[in-house]
């Protein structure tokens, strides 16, 4: 066939491209239909138009276009092994740039404890939080870096320096504080998780098997929503290499009280997320484990439930995130309910449609 080379053809094909995009656009009805590849790539911008000297801006105000002078280490590094993560993924070398500037920042706060032999994060010297330890080797793992191994295994020791004899995990270094048990402890076991299939070193093993019994007592008597998404992504990996009927029925246990917060149905459907916003994406990360592993252990029922909350809870994500705006620095993100994008909200979302892709509930 010719080429449509003359003026006089120009309105038939002109018909032609309209008629081709209505197809198109009647095809992309929902996310769900399209894949969430999209939300991931709109992620990307996000990152990339959203950096500052040291990583990234913490706090993004899109009405006003200006940053906050706020900054939160901890969960800048989270989203420092989000963005090394989404790089992989996608293949993308400007995020693998990012992810590297980011970890050479946070680099020059690495300190190396020469009597216990470990290394920790000390970029707020009165508060060493375990946290920090768990998030550099789950970057580590998605980057390369010439001392990689030295790290892991340094901020590793870190980590195993902190459980105690009942198999609880000190919260900070180099302090008696308690806080934040709902959350670092569960980091650190993640971490330690992802190193066991890096290496197998059964240190690792063994210390998430430890502390078991300790944090499913201390559920039972402080239940909260923060210490699931965490703890169910630890006791889920555990699952995959000690299948024991205990681990699995209390990541079951965890979810669904979590899931039971949300108002579904009797079906187990239409969860209530308006008033959560982008922390439906923090708990769809442990959902999303708890899925893999109902599919794992031949559980329609609890696959079917949780299965549902990952589609809805995605669906809900990329309504929520924002796909263009005059201003550079919104597009992508997940606003919160004042509107502002903070780079916590971004990767838990990242890592809820990763984690809900991965676990094959959607597609990406």
């Amino acid at each position: 066939m010719g080429r449509l080379t003359s003026w006089k053809h120009w309105p038939l094909l002109l018909g032609a491209v309209i008629v081709a995009a209505a197809v198109l656009a009647a095809l992309r009805i929902s996310p769900e239909e399209q894949g969430y590849r999209d939300a991931l790539l709109l992620s990307r911008e996000w990152y990339l138009n959203n950096q500052d000297d040291f990583f990234l801006h913490y706090t993004y105000y899109p009405e006003e276009d200006a940053y906050s002078n706020e900054t939160h280490r901890l969960r800048e590094v989270a989203a420092l092994w989000n963005v090394a993560t989404l790089a992989n993924e996608l293949d993308d070398p400007e995020l693998r740039t990012l992810a590297q500037r980011g970890f050479s920042s946070f680099e020059k706060s690495f300190e190396f404890d020469s009597e216990g032999r470990f290394f920790y994060v000390d970029i707020t010297p009165k508060s060493v939080k375990l946290g920090y330890s768990a998030f550099i080797i789950l970057a580590l793992l998605e980057m390369e870096h010439p001392r990689r191994d030295n790290y892991l295994d340094g901020f590793a020791e870190g980590i195993l320096s902190l459980q105690n004899e009942d198999g609880s995990f000190d919260t900070h270094f180099f302090s008696n504080s308690t806080s934040s048990t709902d959350y670092y402890p569960g980091e650190a076991m993640t971490a330690l998780m992802a190193l066991y299939y890096h290496d197998a070193d059964e240190r690792y093993l063994s210390a998430v098997k430890r502390a078991f019994p300790y944090y499913i007592s201390y559920w039972r008597g402080n239940p909260t929503t923060a210490f699931v998404p965490w703890q169910s992504r630890a006791y889920s990996q555990l699952h995959r290499t000690v299948p024991d009927t205990i681990v699995g029925d209390f990541v079951f246990e965890m979810n669904d009280w979590l899931l039971e917060r949300h108002e579904p149905s009797g079906e187990c459907r239409y969860f209530a997320f308006d008033d959560r916003r982008s922390t439906v994406g923090v708990y769809m990360e442990g959902v999303a484990e708890a899925y893999a592993l109902a599919k794992r252990r031949g559980d329609a029922l609890h696959a079917r439930c949780y299965g549902n909350y990952l589609r809805e809870g995605a669906g809900f994500l990329a309504d929520m995130q924002v796909k263009a705006s005059e201003h550079a620095a919104a597009v992508g993100g997940f606003p919160g309910a004042d509107g502002s994008m903070r780079v916590d909200r971004q990767q838990h979302a990242v890592f809820a449609l990763l984690g809900a892709c991965d676990a094959g509930a959607i597609e990406c």
